[in-house]
């Protein structure tokens, strides 16, 4: 990666881990902005936007405040929200090859935003017991808002692209 993409990436973990305290709690998955920035990341970085979540990953494992609440440390992955924090880098990927494809870009966003719900859902499902649960919980009463936050990170990205692509 050349110095400019790195930094880049470093800026879009750290807006992500910052845009994770925003947050509403509901249940054992809370509301954030962090998506946003996922997405944001995938339109303005392409795929190599999936590097500023590793950064992101990595930040929180070592301990860095930077999941929801303010949390750090493994014990997060470990725990309920830990495979949508996983999927964080796929959807990242996701946005970012579709994009790069000439694909619509709001829907290559919506589209990533569910393969976030293909890694959080069956690692909640091992907290709530079952599939079903894990749906109720982890994803019905988001799927609103993550469209919301796609048409965000769609005019966020469409705007900042004017300016600056690395691809």
């Amino acid at each position: 990666m050349k110095p400019s993409e790195l930094t880049m990436a470093a800026l879009f973990a750290a807006l992500t881990g910052i845009a994770a305290q925003f947050q509403i709690p509901i249940e054992i998955v809370p509301v954030s902005l962090q998506t946003l920035f996922v997405l944001c990341a995938g339109g303005i970085l392409g795929r190599k936007g999936a590097i500023s979540m590793i950064i992101y990953l990595f930040m929180g494992i070592v301990g860095m405040p930077v999941f929801a609440g303010g949390k750090g440390g493994i014990g997060v992955l470990m725990g309920p929200t830990g495979g949508y924090v996983i999927g964080f880098i796929f959807a990242t990927y996701t946005a970012g090859f579709l994009i790069e494809k000439k694909k619509n870009m709001l829907l290559s966003m919506i589209i990533a935003s569910f393969v976030i719900y293909i890694f959080g859902l069956p690692w909640l499902c091992l907290f709530v017991g079952s599939i079903k649960n894990a749906f109720l919980i982890g994803m019905l009463p988001f799927i609103i808002g993550d469209i919301a936050k796609a048409f965000g990170a769609y005019l966020i990205t469409k705007e900042v692209r004017r300016y600056y692509s690395l691809y």
